[in-house]
């Protein structure tokens, strides 16, 4: 498990854990347009080493927050949503709930890499975000069923997913039709992630899994509670209470998160930027497929 010592990367830039499995919050250091290389280097190690990262009062604009996606990796555009003017990564959303576990867009063969997100609008009180440690949560789990997880592969669809766990969705966040569009598509993905930088095995699992592969649905539903149950346990998980100026930046290679949704009829808007991933390899090598 993680060091819980803090630790310093250079006279400006301290990283202080804030859990023992999961989260670390960063210190002494402006997101600017001019952040030296090898700090924005630092930055990306302590995401893969903590999954998830925080900094506080960042004074910096969306353009600029954009500027420093450029260096931490490869921004793509939102294809589902416009961005706000003047900007060509970031999208903007208030109304679409994340109050679900998930890891962004798997259901694409290239699910992405690392997220950043910051509010633009916060509730009096209330918002908060938590994730997890997939990673953590795959070692948890018992011999026979590590052997089992390494085995299986699942379709994660936008359209139909095995689980919803928001209550009472609408037919229209069932089907999720009226959020991605008829173009959206599905993805076959091993339940067993190899990461591609720190070769940790990841349970790749969330809620836009329709069907595992050799399992009818009802006891595939089984299978993916029990995965959720130690993805979602606390001690795998942080949770962020957030301010304006804040930013999280995550490893969605190595996380779900989830938004709560305990603010009432108060708005919450958040401005994320996601990075361009790679197609997941399972334990055995084999790569993520396409779904029509």
């Amino acid at each position: 498990m993680l060091d819980s010592k803090p630790t310093s990367t250079s006279s400006t830039l301290s990283i202080k854990p804030l859990g023992g499995r999961v989260g670390a919050l960063i210190e002494g250091i402006q997101l600017s347009g001019d952040l030296p290389v090898e700090q924005v280097s630092a930055i990306r190690e302590a995401m893969l080493r903590h999954k998830v990262v925080f900094l506080r009062d960042q004074q910096e604009g969306s353009a600029a927050l954009e500027a420093f996606s450029e260096k931490l990796g490869e921004p793509i555009p939102y294809t589902y949503a416009d961005p706000p003017e003047g900007l060509e990564y970031t999208w903007e959303f208030d109304e679409i709930r994340s109050d679900h576990w998930h890891s962004d867009l798997s259901w694409q063969t290239d699910p992405v890499e690392v997220g950043i997100l910051t509010p633009a609008v916060l509730p009096e009180s209330g918002g908060n975000t938590v994730w997890s440690n997939t990673a953590a949560a795959y070692e948890e789990l018992p011999e026979p069923l590590q052997a089992m997880a390494n085995k299986l592969w699942a379709v994660h669809s936008a359209k139909k997913p095995i689980a919803l766990s928001f209550p009472n969705p609408s037919e229209d966040e069932l089907t999720i039709q009226g959020r991605f569009g008829n173009e959206a598509t599905g993805a076959r993905h091993p339940v067993v992630r190899v990461h591609p930088e720190t070769s940790e095995r990841n349970l790749f699992v969330g809620n836009v899994v329709y069907y595992f592969d050799g399992f009818a649905r009802t006891p595939g539903q089984h299978i993916y509670e029990l995965f959720q149950y130690y993805v979602t346990r606390p001690e795998n998980t942080i949770r962020w209470h957030w301010r304006m100026g804040d930013v999280a930046i995550w490893d969605n290679r190595a996380t779900q998160y989830y938004g709560v949704r305990d603010y009432g009829d108060e708005r919450r808007t958040m401005q994320r930027i996601s990075l361009k991933g790679s197609v997941p390899l399972s334990v055995d090598g084999k790569p993520s497929t396409v779904v029509a």
